[in-house]
């Protein structure tokens, strides 16, 4: 028996997973929670084309989403920003914009993540701000959050599932509703992306991001989170 590294078939089917996802329009959420600068610059000139890691990360949340997630995603737009949750439930009809009332659904979102099983929540505020984000567009007061650590705690590397039942109060919705639309009209009328200042620009991006070395030399601010003061039962 013979076994040969075969580096242009791995290259083939890496690229053949790119070009089956469906093409991705406008602003969305998820832009929102990044680098501003990074965001504008990606809607602008794009980013080149991602590196085999990112793509492998991507396929296996996605796979893991086909396996659990019950009716089919479906995209709004509300206040122009596009916004894809996972899951609303208690809704009918699902697509019925009109029917989410804010005692009868709740968002469910589900995260597969490196992060040790040993992180807590509040340290991982971003997808707290994500599903924040689907319930202060969509006028929903509760939410559910999977996260799917893949690698356990990095000793006992067993995955691990948690979920996480989140319920926000309407002044907190309405603060994170202002300012992702702050964020989204900043990024809109930039002229350039030295019109986005540093402080809109969030450090935990930096280190695998082509603007680095040239937009965001030595970082920028540490935007904080939408929800940073959690009430965890």
């Amino acid at each position: 028996m013979r076994a040969s590294l075969n580096p242009q078939a791995a290259a083939d089917l890496m690229q053949r997973i790119r070009d089956t996802r469906p093409p991705r329009e406008g602003l969305h959420l998820s832009d929102l929670l990044q680098c501003s600068r990074k965001t504008w610059w990606k809607g602008t000139y794009g980013l080149g084309e991602e590196d085999d890691a990112f793509t492998l990360i991507t396929s296996l949340g996605k796979s893991y989403h086909n396996l659990i997630e019950g009716a089919g995603e479906e995209t709004f737009v509300i206040d122009g920003i596009h916004l894809t949750p996972d899951e609303i439930t208690n809704i009918i009809p699902y697509h019925d914009i009109e029917s989410l009332g804010r005692h009868n659904a709740v968002i469910v979102e589900y995260k597969t993540t490196r992060y040790s099983s040993k992180k807590t929540i509040e340290d991982m505020n971003n997808y707290v701000d994500q599903v924040g984000g689907y319930c202060a567009l969509l006028g929903v007061n509760k939410a559910r959050l999977h996260i799917f650590h893949l690698v356990g705690d990095y000793r006992n590397v067993q995955p691990v599932h948690r979920c996480y039942d989140l319920e926000f109060n309407d002044g907190e919705l309405e603060r994170w509703r202002r300012e992702l639309n702050r964020r989204r009209v900043l990024i809109e009328t930039a002229q350039s992306i030295d019109s986005i200042p540093l402080t809109e620009h969030v450090n935990w991006e930096c280190k695998n991001c082509p603007l680095k070395d040239t937009h965001c030399p030595g970082g920028g601010g540490e935007r904080l989170g939408a929800f940073p003061y959690m009430e965890v039962e």
